[in-house]
């Protein structure tokens, strides 16, 4: 059996506890399968390296699209039913089961889709519905081992633990912990963390950056992150918010720190920090989020300019804990404006500090002119080197380079952007109609549906949303190619649509 467009249909996927009962294609991972219909997942690196979408596998079996580590999803998982569903691919029909009631908001619109293609494609009849919530669901069959080219991964490569509060119900347990081996029925929550800190401590560590630690006023431990991270800070009352890079420990979870860069073209932001945040005074604080998580490779090549080293400091941190190879190019204008330089000393030859004015610039035909697989390489700072690193690693492997900015590449619209068009929010169940004047995300408001959002412009990666239907139009600066050629999720704050209608989980 084929669809529409010539794949095959491979058989049916269920859900528990709702029973429902979904077509898989073949190829289509199971995460990919249920958003079609639907289903909404929050997950993390949508790679297999964070463990953020796990959930159980009750019948049917998988194999990975890329190696799994043993750190996120260990053997004793395995054996345990623990599946991730964002690289899992069903080889025949499989039963999984949802653990998190904010799977569940699924429309009509969903109901009729998967009722359609069950019927058409003459799967209704295998089996009836699937058990209902507490009746015994089939019993699991081990994943079978995956083909010479998926390899399953385990222990293999030095890997970080995977970002907490996603699969393991003990706080700071990873998920390859033996004591706190994670169960399928571990819970998250996905309502934002919203608190009001004190800045304990205001260092300025290089010509003008300044460094906050900020603390809960009650001594209360903040929630946890993971390398990569970013909150919102909210500044003079609710007039300003920025988004800052974590670059302390995660392992601290009594302190939160950030480095702000005061920019002379700041429309109010970093200049309140370094001329009227005083040690003692209150900042509303949203998150942490992570849109540039740290994934697990065996080697790394980070690439840092100015201010662009914060997130990176406890990437280098954790990569070296996990004894991953890695190098780090670090450039500034010069020595003086060049922050957190005493904690790189340590590392030696692999830190690399290229202050311009004594070396010019970062050397990056050198690092990067010869193409390396199982290299990983994160970048941040300012434009110009972002779009040289870009330029640099076009003939690298897809998927290697990985980029956080700080401000909107320009807006360009794609070939065949509609000026006008309707989005269907499923799980509110309303149709938005959009015009050239607002965004989907200024539409949806005035309509009351809550759409998580910070900068409004494409950058912090807040407002993603899953598609179901339709095809975007890609206006950020956060997502990779490959995601933007996935139409799997969008920014809508500035992304528009190359369809009539788009089918948002909204």
């Amino acid at each position: 059996m084929r669809d529409h467009a010539g794949t095959a249909i491979v058989g049916v996927l269920t859900i528990l506890p709702d029973g429902t009962r979904l077509v898989i294609r073949e190829g289509e991972t199971i995460l990919a399968a249920c958003r079609r219909y639907g289903y909404s997942f929050r997950v993390g690196c949508r790679e297999g390296g964070c463990g953020e979408c796990a959930l159980e596998l009750v019948s049917g079996q998988t194999v990975y699209l890329r190696p799994i580590a043993e750190s996120v999803l260990s053997a004793r998982d395995r054996e345990n039913g623990v599946c991730l569903p964002c690289c899992a691919i069903p080889l025949k029909d499989t039963t999984i089961k949802l653990n998190r009631t904010d799977r569940l908001g699924r429309g009509p619109f969903a109901d009729r889709l998967a009722a359609r293609d069950l019927t058409k494609f003459a799967l209704d009849e295998r089996g009836g519905p699937a058990a209902p919530t507490g009746v015994t669901a089939p019993a699991r069959t081990p994943d079978r081992p995956p083909k010479p080219h998926l390899r399953q991964g385990v222990g293999e490569d030095p890997i970080l633990r995977p970002p907490p509060g996603r699969a393991s119900k003990v706080s700071g347990a990873s998920m390859s912990s033996d004591v706190n081996a994670p169960t399928a029925d571990a819970s998250t929550t996905f309502h934002e963390f919203e608190a009001d800190l004190i800045v304990d401590r205001k260092d300025e560590i290089a010509e003008g950056v300044a460094a906050l630690t900020l603390t809960d006023p009650s001594g209360k431990e903040l929630p946890e992150w993971s390398p990569g991270a970013h909150i919102d800070v909210v500044l003079n009352g609710d007039a300003l918010t920025r988004q800052y890079s974590l670059c302390g420990s995660p392992d601290d979870r009594r302190t939160y720190r950030i480095g702000v860069l005061r920019d002379p073209r700041s429309r109010g932001g970093s200049q309140f920090v370094h001329d009227e945040l005083e040690v003692g005074m209150t900042v509303r604080m949203r998150g942490p989020r992570n849109h540039f998580p740290l994934i697990d490779a065996p080697e790394y090549l980070f690439i840092a300019g100015g201010i662009g080293i914060t997130p990176i400091l406890p990437m280098i941190s954790a990569v070296e804990s996990a004894s991953a190879d890695w190098r780090l190019l670090y450039g500034g204008r010069g020595k003086d404006s060049m922050a957190f330089l005493d904690e790189l000393a340590p590392y030696g030859d692999r830190a690399g500090v290229y202050p311009q004015d004594e070396l010019g610039l970062i050397p990056l035909g050198d690092a990067l002119s010869q193409p390396r697989d199982g290299v990983l390489i994160y970048c941040c700072g300012p434009e110009p080197l972002l779009e040289a690193v870009e330029g640099f690693t076009t003939q690298w492997p897809a998927g290697c380079l990985h980029i956080e900015r700080f401000v909107a590449k320009p807006v360009t619209a794609a070939p065949g952007a509609l000026e006008t068009f309707e989005v269907v929010c499923q799980r509110s169940g309303i149709t938005l109609k959009i015009d050239s004047g607002r965004s989907i995300l200024e539409a949806a408001e005035e309509a009351g549906v809550k759409v998580l959002a910070s900068c409004r412009a494409g950058v912090c990666g807040t407002c993603d949303v899953d598609v179901i239907d339709g095809k975007p139009d890609h206006r950020d600066s956060v997502l990779s190619a490959d995601e933007r050629e996935s139409n799997e999720f969008m920014l809508v704050c500035i992304s528009r649509s190359l369809s009539p209608r788009l089918v948002l989980d909204m």
